[in-house]
């Protein structure tokens, strides 16, 4: 039989900056854009999207916008192929706007030639390294410790994969709580694994089988893009499970849980959804 499952929804307040940015956005951006003949379904969707990275770190912007210049697919802008999913695809299309790689030319235009309308408050020299700017990352990074010292394995979801990136440079420069006693820098394939819609089938069943075994005491964190390891796969290695980002179909954070909560796990699971209080996501 399996073990309780306990879940928990956290609400986390925004940072002196967050708040900024969030302002910013709904004061010039949202405006800016309601004044531009119709707001189109594609537009509140990147809203969205924005509104989630700010919620993450200010950092994630400017992440977001390097993999936009550089013609890199995100997972948020992937939908699944549920009725609900098509019909978006369909809206999506409607707004006949030509499309580059699953981004449309008209943002990879003005990422490349327009000043980042952020950097009015963020400085990617200055604030990039600074945990205190994320009420999220703040938390996630607790709940890392407290698991490491329980001897837990974590998986971390994120429908972006800006998230995942952010998360990454944070491992692997030494910002999060480190791994062990040993070492203060995280070490990606030793560590920590990471499954997006990239990762070669090899590769994923190789990481999830490392992952899950109890002797590989090194490997502490799985990190998942929700559209990729989301459905499918077995991580029962895990006993804490976290949700970064708020889903538009509560599905995908459904069964994202029950990669770890399943047939198999021989240990309660701890559940933590991450949601940005007081603004779109909440």
């Amino acid at each position: 039989y399996l073990k309780p499952k306990y879940e928990y929804t956290i609400f986390i307040r925004s940072s002196e900056m967050q708040v900024k940015l969030f302002n910013h956005v709904v004061d010039v951006e949202l405006n800016q854009s309601k004044s531009q003949s119709s707001f189109s379904f594609n537009s509140l969707f990147k809203l969205f999207e924005t509104f989630l990275l700010i919620g993450l770190h200010p950092a994630a912007l400017t992440i977001r916008e390097d993999r936009l210049a550089n013609n890199l697919d995100d997972d948020f802008y992937k939908m699944d192929n549920t009725e609900n999913g098509k019909a978006i695809k369909e809206k999506i299309a409607l707004d006949d706007i030509p499309v580059v790689d699953g981004h449309t030319s008209q943002i990879i235009n003005v990422i490349k030639n327009t000043p980042r309308w952020y950097e009015k408050y963020f400085s990617e020299a200055r604030d990039m390294s600074n945990l205190t700017l994320s009420g999220k990352l703040y938390v996630l990074n607790a709940i890392i410790e407290d698991s490491l010292k329980h001897r837990q394995k974590i998986v971390i979801f994120s429908q972006s994969l800006v998230c995942l990136d952010l998360i990454s440079r944070y491992f692997v420069t030494g910002i999060m709580y480190p791994p062990d006693s040993k070492s203060k820098y995280w070490v990606e394939n030793k560590n920590f694994y990471r499954i997006d819609g990239s990762t070669s089938l090899s590769h994923r069943t190789n990481y999830i089988t490392l992952f899950n075994d109890k002797k590989k005491t090194d490997v502490k964190v799985m990190l998942i893009s929700t559209r990729a390891g989301g459905l499918g796969i077995n991580l029962k290695g895990a006993s804490r499970v976290v949700l970064c980002d708020s889903s538009w179909n509560p599905s995908w954070e459904v069964q994202s849980m029950f990669r770890v909560y399943r047939i198999g796990q021989d240990k309660p699971v701890f559940v933590y959804r991450l949601v940005s209080e007081g603004v779109l996501e909440e």
